[in-house]
């Protein structure tokens, strides 16, 4: 893993870690951007990146999937965005291409949440699609 990606991924388990319950513990962890907005962020170009988007930790634990929003540069305290319980959740649309990796999850209740990954992330975000996809945990 190169040292930058390792930095980052050090960094999301850091975010996911005061979400975390009694004897749960992270499987994987990524940056991603939450929702649709990348298009619109990728037409205003890289300042409209900065604006529009805010990167979300992704962390899939033994128990469930947290996503949570790291804190600010400055300090203070991780936000959870969502908690989705795991076998309870599914990939219900994969969408690879070269620059972003789309998963969109779907729990129990219908309700559901688009991720992108950045190419950075590919690996960890097929690991999540494997896990959740029902005919593959079969």
């Amino acid at each position: 893993m190169p040292p930058r990606k390792k930095s980052l991924a050090a960094r999301v388990r850091a975010t996911a870690e005061p979400f975390l319950g009694e004897k749960e513990r992270v499987l994987r962890a990524a940056e991603a951007m939450k929702g649709t907005r990348t298009t619109l962020a990728a037409l205003l170009g890289p300042i409209g990146y900065f604006l529009v988007l805010r990167p979300r930790h992704v962390a899939l634990t033994n128990r469930r999937i947290i996503v949570a929003t790291p804190p600010a540069r400055g300090g203070g305290a991780p936000k959870l965005d969502l908690a989705l319980d795991r076998t309870a959740t599914e990939v219900v649309e994969h969408r690879p291409g070269r620059l972003w990796t789309r998963l969109i999850l779907q729990d129990e209740g219908g309700r559901r949440v688009a991720l992108n990954f950045a190419r950075l992330w590919h690996e960890e975000a097929e690991f999540l699609r494997r896990r959740l996809t029902r005919r593959e945990r079969a």
